[in-house]
C-alpha cells in the first residue's frame, strides 16, 4: 500500500472494534489504515483514493480526532526520483483533511534499482519489502514464533499470508541484524538469545532488535 493514515487518540484499541473503518495495524497505541493500493509513482492516484477514504470514512475518522490526545496523518509514499522536483496536493484534499484535524505528509522512497551513490551494503539496507516492514512490526513488543506471526498478519492485511513468505522476511531480516532469535528455556523460565538468529523452526522465537526498531521507525512505521 501506498498511502496510510494513522491515527493516535485515547482509549482507541477499545474504540477500534465496532468501526466500519478496519485497520490493519495496531501498533504502539497507533492504529494504521490502508488508503490506496496505488503505485509510489501514482501521487495522483493516491490522492484521487485518499479523497474517497475520507469522504466515505469522514463520521468515524472525526470521531476518532474529536477524542482526547488524537493525533492524525495522512502519509502519501512516492519515489523519490533524480534531482529537484515538486508535488503539490489539492486544496480540496488539504482542506478536507484539515477539517478532519488530519496533518498531510508526504514519504520520499528510493526508486527500484537506483543507487543514488550509496555503497553497496547502503543500497540492500534500503531494499526491505513491504511484507518485511509487516513481519518486523509483528515482533516489535514481544517474543513470536513464525506460525503466530502468520496467523496475526493474514488477519491484520485481510488476507491470506503464506508461511513461507514469514519465514523468508524473518530470515531477510535476521540477516540485517533488524531481529534476534530466542529459544525458551524452560529450565529457568525466560528467553535465551540464540548465536545463529538465521534459525526459525516452532520453538524459535522472534523479537525486534534496538537497529530493527531504529529502522522501522525511519520506515515511518513506529
Amino acid at each position: 500500500m501506498s498511502c496510510v493514515l494513522r491515527i493516535t487518540c485515547d482509549q482507541l484499541y477499545e474504540r477500534l472494534p465496532p468501526l466500519a473503518m478496519k485497520s490493519f495495524r495496531f501498533d504502539r497505541g497507533t492504529a494504521h489504515f490502508a488508503v490506496s493500493a496505488c503505485e509510489f509513482n501514482d501521487l495522483l492516484g493516491q490522492v484521487r483514493d485518499a479523497f474517497k477514504f475520507l469522504q466515505l470514512n469522514r463520521s468515524e475518522i472525526l470521531s476518532l480526532m474529536e477524542s482526547e490526545g488524537a493525533e492524525g496523518v495522512l502519509d502519501f509514499a512516492i519515489d523519490s526520483g533524480e534531482g529537484f522536483r515538486f508535488k503539490t496536493l489539492p486544496r480540496q484534499l488539504v482542506r478536507e483533511a484539515g477539517a478532519l484535524g488530519l496533518a498531510l505528509e508526504i514519504s520520499l522512497y528510493p526508486q527500484a534499482g537506483t543507487s543514488h551513490g550509496l555503497p553497496n551494503c547502503a543500497k540492500a539496507e534500503l531494499e526491505v519489502k513491504s511484507i518485511e516492514l509487516d513481519v518486523l512490526g509483528m515482533v516489535a513488543n514481544d517474543y513470536e514464533a513464525s506460525n503466530t506471526i502468520t496467523a496475526d498478519l493474514s488477519r491484520d492485511l485481510g488476507r491470506p499470508i503464506a508461511e513461507s513468505e514469514v519465514t523468508e522476511a524473518l530470515l531477510s531480516l535476521a540477516s540485517k541484524g533488524w531481529v534476534q532469535a530466542y529459544q525458551y528455556d524452560d529450565d529457568n523460565k525466560q528467553f535465551q538469545a540464540l548465536a545463529n538468529s538465521a534459525k526459525i523452526g516452532p520453538a524459535i522465537w522472534f523479537k525486534m532488535t534496538p537497529k530493527g526498531q531504529s529502522e522501522y521507525e525511519n520506515a515511518g512505521r513506529g
